[in-house]
């Protein structure tokens, strides 16, 4: 089946380092911290990097595209040198 190219969004994540800088929105991790029991110290915050951040914004888009669209909308994810994933609709998860 061939798709118009308006049916197409192609992803391009670099790696290089600006993306290793913190995205200054913390992890949750600490549940400890959430029960409030005295006596306990909470753990320091560990941040997100920007590569993080990108990668958790482009899964949520997928997932919404899938969702409305079950495979009307095409989408590749190509990173650095590497494409990881194809136009093919086996390839079209979030899983690939």
């Amino acid at each position: 089946m061939l798709y118009p190219v308006e049916h197409k969004t192609v992803f391009v994540l670099d790696r290089g380092p600006l993306f290793g800088r913190s995205c200054k929105q913390s992890i949750e991790y600490d549940v400890m911290s959430k029960t409030k029991t005295p006596g306990i110290i909470p753990a320091a915050p560990i941040m997100k990097s920007m590569w993080t951040c990108n990668v958790e914004t482009m899964i949520e888009y997928m997932r919404i595209v899938f969702d409305i669209f079950p495979s009307k909308r095409l989408i590749r994810v190509v990173v650095g040198d590497e494409t990881l994933n194809s136009w093919q609709q086996k390839d079209q998860n979030i899983q690939q």
